[in-house]
């Protein structure tokens, strides 16, 4: 019966799109006070992709919390923003998401792709650690999401980061600026987001299988709905052509195209004609 109140009390004071996720998850917010949770949801929908501009989340002022109300609240919040965000926020981590600095470390994906470049195939390493250490070869691969690392192939002197989201400030790092990078996302507003962060963080970045020609050879039975957009005006950092594929995604009724659907001798050619047009030696 208390369980019930609680609930009763919860779904009369936080937005209408929030009750499937309170019904459905009660352990999320079973045991926590419920003005927190209301107050958790109400942030929840004032918060936006890339509001937080580096700080750590503590330092967020303006919302009317304590600094240590994100640390409480964490996934709670991660998944009011699901709710919001089409499952961005669990996807990119919260500070990922929200472009914080990230003090508890977001897990990302390293792998070698020559043999014997690093002493492993393939190991999970904090975003923060990258930027501290100097990694072997000479090119950088960033690629958005883990699942795609069965598409990649050799690529001389190229280490792959896989899995950053919008963690990309790492590649700001002096430990890095020598390298020759590329990237390579989802064809949506947020692939186009994340490419855009990672040029004005590293500099130089080569987009990857992020074309609009590409986007209109399998946009048909692939693309779908993007539900929920990073924003709806061109990032800066985009060229001229990723700016104009980034407007006709914004405009067209399917407008987000996953990595997963552009067929692995596409990403082999993709990555052959980066190592050939590369300034560094392999």
């Amino acid at each position: 019966m208390e369980e019930f109140e609680a609930l009763g009390y919860l779904v009369e004071r936080v937005p209408e799109h929030f009750h499937s996720l309170l019904i459905q998850r009660r352990l999320l917010w079973k045991g926590k006070p419920s003005e927190e949770v209301v107050q958790a949801a109400v942030l929840a929908s004032q918060l936006t992709p890339g509001c937080a501009k580096g700080q750590p989340l503590r330092l967020l002022s303006g919302y009317g919390v304590d600094t240590k109300f994100f640390e409480r609240n964490e996934l709670i919040l991660r998944k009011f923003l699901d709710v919001l965000f089409e499952g961005e926020a669990s996807e990119q981590s919260l500070c990922g998401f929200l472009d914080a600095y990230d003090e508890t470390n977001h897990w990302v994906l390293v792998v070698p792709l020559e043999d014997g470049l690093l002493p492993f195939k393939r190991q999970r390493v904090t975003t923060s650690e990258l930027a501290q250490v100097a990694l072997p070869g000479c090119r950088l691969l960033v690629v958005e999401n883990e699942k795609c690392l069965h598409q990649l192939v050799d690529v001389p002197g190229t280490v792959a980061v896989l899995g950053c989201g919008l963690d990309l400030a790492w590649l700001d790092s002096f430990r890095h600026q020598d390298k020759d990078v590329a990237y390579w996302g989802d064809m949506d507003t947020w692939g186009l987001r994340m490419l855009a962060r990672a040029r004005i963080k590293h500099g130089q970045v080569t987009s990857l299988l992020m074309s609009k020609a590409l986007f209109d050879e399998h946009k048909r039975g692939s693309a779908v709905k993007e539900l929920v957009r990073a924003q709806d005006t061109v990032p800066p950092g985009l060229t001229a052509s990723e700016s104009e594929l980034f407007c006709h995604l914004v405009k067209s009724q399917k407008g987000r195209l996953e990595q997963e659907f552009i067929p692995r001798q596409q990403v082999h050619k993709a990555l052959q004609a980066w190592l050939s047009s590369s300034s560094n030696p392999s």
